[in-house]
Formats: C-alpha cells, sequence, structure tokens
C-alpha cells in the first residue's frame, strides 16, 4: 500500500500537470474476406489479435482456402474501431493490404459511425464514450491476381489519421496475417493423359461385365 506521503505527493503532481490532454487511438480491427468470389453479401468476417471477440473468427493465422491459379478471392471489408477524448480526434483511417513480402497496398476507410458500433458481419454493438468506427464495405481486391503456386500469406494492418498524429493497428513490422494455398492449373496433355486413363479404366471394366 501507497503512504499517505506518497499519495499526496502524486496529487500534488496531477495539480500542477492540469487536466488531461487530448488523446486518441485504436482499439479493435476487423477484415471482410469472400473466398469464394460471389460477391459481397458472401463475406466472411474476422476479428484481428489486437481486439478478439468469439463472434468473429480470429483472422491471426487463420486459413483462408485452397486456390486454383487464374481463380478469384477478394478482400472486400475492412473496420478500425478507433477511441478519442479531452479534444482528441480522428479525422481518417487507412488499411493496409499485402500477399507474402510484396508491396503495400493502400485502402481508404470512410466513416462508418459514433456509438453504438456494429461488429462487422453480426446484430452485435459494443464501444462507448466518443468510439468511431471507420469502414470499408464492398471492397473487390482479388488477392489471389498475379499468386503464384504455393503457399501464401495475406497481411493487413490499420492507421487512424487524428490531430495528434498516426495511431497504428498492427504495423507493416507486426502485420495481422492469415493463410492460403495456391495451385497450378493441370497441362492440357496431363489433363489428357488423366481423361485417357479413365477411359481406359472403363473400357477394361465394361469388357470383364461382357465375359
Amino acid at each position: 500500500m501507497k503512504s499517505p506521503t506518497s499519495l499526496l505527493a502524486g496529487l500534488a503532481l496531477c495539480g500542477l500537470l492540469g487536466p488531461a490532454s487530448a488523446a486518441t487511438g485504436t482499439w479493435a480491427s476487423f477484415v471482410g474476406v469472400d473466398a469464394d468470389a460471389d460477391g459481397p453479401d458472401a463475406t466472411q468476417w474476422y476479428d484481428t489479435s489486437a481486439w478478439a471477440t468469439d463472434l468473429l473468427p480470429d483472422f491471426a493465422n487463420a486459413n483462408l482456402g485452397s486456390f486454383t491459379q487464374g481463380s478469384s478471392a477478394w478482400l472486400t471489408g475492412a473496420d478500425l474501431f478507433v477511441w478519442k477524448n479531452s479534444g482528441g480526434d480522428v479525422t481518417g483511417a487507412r488499411a493496409y493490404w499485402r500477399v507474402d513480402s510484396g508491396a503495400w497496398q493502400e485502402l481508404t476507410l470512410n466513416w462508418g459511425s459514433n456509438v453504438p458500433l456494429t461488429i462487422p458481419g453480426t446484430a452485435s454493438t459494443t464501444g462507448g464514450g466518443e468510439d468511431q468506427s471507420w469502414r470499408l464495405v464492398g471492397g473487390q481486391v482479388n488477392f489471389l491476381a498475379g499468386a503464384s503456386a504455393g503457399q501464401h500469406r495475406l497481411q493487413v494492418y490499420f492507421k487512424a489519421l487524428t490531430n495528434e498524429g498516426d495511431r497504428f493497428n498492427g504495423s507493416a513490422d507486426t502485420p495481422f496475417s492469415a493463410g492460403f494455398s495456391v495451385s497450378a492449373v493441370p497441362e492440357p496433355a496431363s489433363t489428357a493423359l488423366w481423361l485417357a486413363g479413365l477411359v481406359a479404366v472403363g473400357l477394361g471394366a465394361a469388357r470383364r461385365r461382357m465375359r
């Protein structure tokens, strides 16, 4: 337990510092993915490891699916929850994404709402005070474009623009990351051989039945 002397000293210091200064920050972020290219209504929302809710699967280390080269899967949404008080102000927000170690691509998030904040993909709400949501919905970012066969990582992080400077949720050095795999499209010759094999098996079975 602190002594009365130390408590009084702390109160005196608070008096010298005056009222609380402006403050801003981020406290939750979400990623929307349409892995089967069925449009925005098919978006699966994930929460990042910055704030977890049992209502959504975690984006961190999620398996987004297995795809063939030339197919599409979309990053359709991003949502950032921010807080502010004592004159702090959030003036904008951004989301950044890349596959593996590619160049970061920027997405602009628009103001979504003040409290109550809707957890994307659900009917549940959260937040208090001057919290806000900044979001992108209905995006059409095909993160499979140009992906080679193999294992890949979709990485994202968020930034709030404030009158005190930028506030980050994740970062370029420590992004939120989920995995997916891409398989090569079979060569025409390989496909023809596979079909020929099926025909041969079928003919063999038919001959055995005729005996």
